[in-house]
């Protein structure tokens, strides 16, 4: 699925808990919930803003180790929506 595609599907609940399963990362779904529910957004909205703001202000360096990780993966979707949760949560900006 394009990352496109997945950012306008995040208000289905199925979307949002398939996305978070592929990811392979029970911490950071643990994480992701928790800031989730601090904001007092669901999920799809964490996850979308986070994709986003990832899409809008990761430096460049972060986006050579990024695109080089997606043309490695089976899932390139999966890795930047992981990259981007994980970026957010440690206060990218």
């Amino acid at each position: 699925m394009l990352l496109g595609d997945l950012l306008q599907r995040l208000d289905d609940t199925a979307v949002v808990g398939t996305t978070l399963d592929a990811l392979d990362d029970p911490e950071l779904v643990k994480r992701v919930t928790e800031a989730a529910a601090t904001a007092g957004v669901d999920i799809g909205e964490f996850v979308s803003a986070a994709a986003r703001r990832y899409l809008n202000q990761a430096p460049a360096e972060e986006w050579t180790t990024v695109m080089g990780a997606m043309g490695r993966a089976d899932d390139p979707g999966s890795i930047i929506v992981k990259r981007s949760l994980t970026f957010l949560l440690a206060g990218g900006s």
